[in-house]
């Protein structure tokens, strides 16, 4: 109610962002008293990470928009869709770039679930390929 009037839409995403960043806090110094020690300093380690990781790819962005600009029509659907998915596609591989060389370890979690759900894929058998061959 106070950032609205004085910031329009932006005081309204940033009143967001500030009562969820409180939000998280209180629901941590809960879980805290609940459950004892969390291993505080690598989850803050870790969040510096992904925050790092998340800025750069923000600027990223940002940069992308200004570097299409000149050749995409912004009036249009087809231009503002151009602009977006280029923008977020090098912001998305900045990000996962970044934390890749931070070493996240949320990151090595993500990738690694990620090749559990691919379809395995098999060489042939070399023995039941010369079976086959046998049988021909």
């Amino acid at each position: 109610l106070y950032l609205a009037p004085k910031m329009g839409v932006a005081g309204l995403a940033f009143a967001f962002s500030i009562s969820s960043i409180v939000n998280f806090v209180l629901l941590w110094i809960s879980l805290h008293f609940n459950l004892g020690d969390l291993d505080e300093p690598r989850v803050i380690v870790s969040v510096i990470k992904f925050s790092a990781a998340a800025v750069v790819a923000g600027l990223v962005v940002q940069g992308m928009e200004i570097i299409i600009l000149p050749f995409i029509d912004m009036d249009r659907f087809w231009g503002v869709l151009t602009q977006g998915f280029v923008s977020g596609i090098f912001g998305l591989s900045t990000y996962f770039f970044i934390c890749y060389l931070m070493g996240s370890e949320e990151l090595d979690d993500f990738w690694q679930s990620f090749k559990r759900k691919l379809p395995k894929v098999r060489p042939k058998d070399k023995v039941s390929s010369i079976d086959n061959d046998r049988l021909t």
